[in-house]
């Protein structure tokens, strides 16, 4: 069983070698100096032009530096000691990064040793989703959420598109750009290193291997999403999108039957509406805070009884009496508990 396994191993090795070298064999690439590079070149000529900066991470996927290429800031992937990957991983890696040509945000190839194996891509400049939080002057943070929901989506549609499943879809492989507008979060899907091309399939179905199909994705995406939506949007009292079909859909995305996951097209269209309805939601709650500000400042007693004092609420200022404890601060305005209309209920044609 062993030496089978071996076989099968080596086999997918050279035809992922072979794959790769036919790939790219004329291919190069045009740096931000206006040079136009080979992509596929010796380990030695890469190391020659790479200037490591830092290290950005590692483990079992290898190690990863910021480097400063031929003038310019990029990524080097290469195998370290606690790779559990074998090396021809990062030339099948190297060649969907070509195909992809940057799409979904993904990096784009800019170099590739297969002698020793070692991947030289564009940096991404952000935050891994992992950590992500919407930044201070976000105030509508639900749809916050869903607009890093809908990107994502769009990211894996994009690439799907093109005949691409990543297959290792989390928070950590999915970077927020700290670039543009903090209201309109962009995403990158990133480390393509178990993504597989649709016309790549080399699957036995007698060796019981499950087949890489874009139904993986998804489940990733309603398990990632559903963490996300409980941590971020249910947490903190804004329950409305979750309640109003959220929860619902991403159950049906996580379905442990492959055959009853939506598409990505219907995950769309339900993120889409469910963003419209949040939006208006928040921007009701905007209109009845104009129609009632808030009072913060104490006004002067017109009683004559001086164990009156005016305190600020939510309503404007009253007249209470003084107690022998000191009263509590009223609590903001939660905009997101105003009363609203959430449309149609949500029913899922997947069960």
């Amino acid at each position: 069983m062993s030496c089978f396994l071996n076989s099968l191993q080596e086999e997918e090795r050279l035809s992922t070698e072979e794959k790769g070298r036919q790939l790219l064999q004329d291919e190069s690439v045009e740096l931000e100096d206006g040079q136009s590079v080979a992509i596929l070149r010796t380990h030695e000529e890469i190391e020659r032009d790479c200037e490591n900066i830092q290290c950005l991470g590692q483990g079992v996927c290898g190690l990863v530096t910021l480097v400063r290429y031929r003038g310019m800031l990029a990524v080097k992937k290469s195998p370290n000691e606690d790779s559990v990957f074998p090396d021809y991983f990062f030339i099948g890696e190297g060649s969907v990064l070509h195909q992809l040509k940057g799409a979904s945000g993904a990096p784009r190839l800019l170099g590739l040793a297969i002698d020793s194996p070692v991947i030289i891509m564009t940096f991404c400049e952000g935050k891994i989703l992992q950590v992500a939080k919407p930044g201070a002057s976000v105030l509508d943070r639900e749809s916050w959420w869903l607009k890093v929901f809908l990107s994502i989506t769009k990211n894996v549609m994009e690439i799907h598109a093109l005949g691409c499943i990543h297959n290792d879809l989390h928070g950590i492989n999915i970077l927020l750009s700290t670039k543009g507008d903090k209201d309109s979060p962009v995403t990158h899907l990133l480390d393509f290193g178990l993504a597989q091309m649709e016309d790549w399939g080399h699957y036995d179905e007698e060796a019981q291997v499950t087949k890489v199909t874009p139904e993986l994705d998804t489940r990733s995406l309603g398990c990632m999403f559903r963490g996300i939506a409980l941590n971020n949007i249910k947490a903190t009292g804004q329950d409305e999108a979750w309640e109003g079909g959220l929860k619902e859909l991403v159950n049906v995305m996580s379905n442990i039957n492959l055959n009853k996951i939506p598409p990505l097209s219907y995950v769309h269209q339900e993120l889409s509406r469910l963003l419209r309805l949040s939006m208006e939601r928040h921007q009701r709650a905007l209109r009845m805070v104009r129609k009632k500000p808030l009072n913060t400042t104490h006004q002067p007693t017109t009683s004559t009884n001086p164990s009156l004092t005016p305190i600020c609420t939510e309503r404007g200022v009253r007249v209470v009496r003084h107690l022998p404890f000191p009263l509590v601060p009223p609590r903001p305005l939660c905009l997101s508990k105003m009363s609203c209309d959430n449309g149609k209920d949500y029913k899922s044609k997947f069960k």
